[in-house]
C-alpha cells in the first residue's frame, strides 16, 4: 500500500511539475511577445477597436438607382442581365474571433462576410446572380496617442458568384469571336491577399469631433485550389495585382432643429488594375480605375439608421459584371451608420 501512495505522490509531483514547465513556456512566449510587438494599454486597445468597427465597409439597402453602361454592347443589355436595377442591397457582417481587448498587443482577428444582391426589372428572373466574399481579416496596432492611429491590416478572401460548376462565363456577341461574360448563367471566382496599413487622425476642431481614416493597400488575386479558384478564362480580363485606397471622414455638427449631434460621413475608394486586363471588343483605354464614393448623413432621430448615397464610375463591382464599364448612382438607407467617436476624442 506505502508502495503505491508513493507512486500517487510521485506521480502527481510530476504532473504538477510538468504543468509548471508548460505555465513556465507560455508565460516565457507571451512575454517574448509582448517585448517585441510592445504591449498596449487597455485604453489605447479600446481605442483600436472602435477604429476598426468605423472602417468596416456599410451595410445599406438603395431604392433608388440609375445604371448607365459608359461602352456600347453588341448586343445592348437585356433586362434578364440587369439593365433597370430596382433595389441593390449590401450586408457587411464583422465577426470578430479575437478582440484587441482580449489580448495585450493589440491583435484582432476576424471573419469578413460582403454579400451584394440587386434585383432587376424582369418579370421572368427578377434576381440576378449575387455578389459572394467570405474570409478572415487580421489587424495589428502599430501605434496610438489618441490622436495619430496606425495599424496593419492583412486579409483572406474568398469572391465569387455562386455559379453552378462547369458554367462558362462567356457568352459570344457576334459572328467575328468577340466574346462578353454571360451575366446571368456565367460562373466567376477568385480569391485574394491583401496588405495594407491605415493611418487614423481622430480629433476636436470648432466644437467639431472629426474622424479622419487613410487606409493604402496592395491585393494580390490568385488560385488556391479546385474549390478556391481562379478561373483561367478571367487571366488578361480581370488582373492579378491592384492597388487601391480608402478615404473615410466623419464629422459632426448640432442639428438645425436639435441641439444633439448629427453625423456625415464621407467615403471615397478609388482602385487600380496593374497589370493586363482587356474588355474584349473594346478599343483605347482598358478601364482599369474605378472610382466609389459614398455619403452617410445620421441623425439620433433616426437611430442607427442613415442616409446613403453612392455614386460610382468603372468596372462593375459586382463580380462577373467586371467587363462593363458602367456610371451608376444610387440613394437608398445605410444600416449601423453612427460613428463612433471615442472618450479620448471627447475629452479634447
Amino acid at each position: 500500500m506505502r508502495y503505491v501512495l508513493f507512486i500517487l505522490v510521485f506521480g502527481s509531483l510530476s504532473h504538477l511539475k510538468a504543468q509548471t514547465k508548460d505555465t513556465t513556456f507560455f508565460d516565457k512566449t507571451r512575454q517574448a511577445l509582448q517585448t517585441t510587438f510592445g504591449e498596449k494599454p487597455t485604453l489605447k486597445r479600446d481605442l483600436f477597436f472602435e477604429y476598426l468597427k468605423n472602417a468596416n465597409e456599410p451595410s445599406y439597402i438603395t431604392f433608388i438607382d440609375n445604371y448607365k453602361p459608359t461602352t456600347t454592347l453588341t448586343p445592348s443589355l437585356r433586362a434578364e442581365d440587369g439593365k433597370d436595377i430596382v433595389i441593390e442591397g449590401h450586408l457587411a457582417p464583422s465577426y470578430y474571433i479575437i478582440k484587441p481587448q482580449s489580448n495585450k498587443l493589440g491583435m484582432a482577428l476576424s471573419f469578413q462576410g460582403a454579400f451584394t444582391l440587386r434585383l432587376v426589372k424582369d418579370e421572368s428572373s427578377p434576381m440576378i446572380p449575387p455578389s459572394n466574399k467570405a474570409g478572415f481579416r487580421f489587424d495589428y496596432l502599430m501605434g496610438t496617442d489618441g490622436i495619430f492611429t496606425t495599424f496593419f491590416t492583412s486579409e483572406l478572401m474568398h469572391y465569387s458568384n455562386g455559379g453552378s460548376p462547369g458554367s462558362i462565363d462567356s457568352l459570344l456577341l457576334d459572328t467575328q469571336g468577340i466574346l462578353r461574360n454571360d451575366y446571368v448563367k456565367g460562373d466567376f471566382s477568385t480569391n485574394y491577399l491583401r496588405l495594407g496599413q491605415t493611418l487614423i487622425f481622430n480629433t476636436r476642431y470648432f466644437g467639431q469631433k472629426n474622424y479622419l481614416h487613410a487606409y493604402l493597400y496592395y491585393q494580390r488575386d490568385m488560385h488556391i485550389n479546385d474549390l478556391l479558384n481562379y478561373f483561367p478564362i478571367q487571366e488578361g480580363r480581370y488582373g492579378y495585382h491592384r492597388i487601391g485606397t480608402s478615404l473615410v471622414l466623419s464629422s459632426t455638427w448640432l442639428g438645425l432643429f436639435s441641439k444633439k449631434e448629427h453625423f456625415a460621413t464621407l467615403r471615397y475608394e478609388p482602385t487600380i488594375i496593374l497589370d493586363k486586363a482587356e474588355i474584349l471588343g473594346e478599343t483605347g483605354t482598358s478601364n482599369r480605375m474605378a472610382n466609389k464614393l459614398q455619403i452617410i448623413i445620421s441623425a439620433p432621430v433616426l437611430g442607427e439608421t442613415g442616409i446613403f448615397t453612392q455614386f460610382y464610375w468603372g468596372r462593375d463591382y459586382l463580380n462577373i459584371r467586371y467587363d462593363l464599364p458602367v456610371f451608376y448612382w444610387s440613394f437608398g438607407a445605410a444600416f449601423n451608420s453612427m460613428p463612433e467617436f471615442t472618450q479620448l476624442i471627447k475629452a479634447r
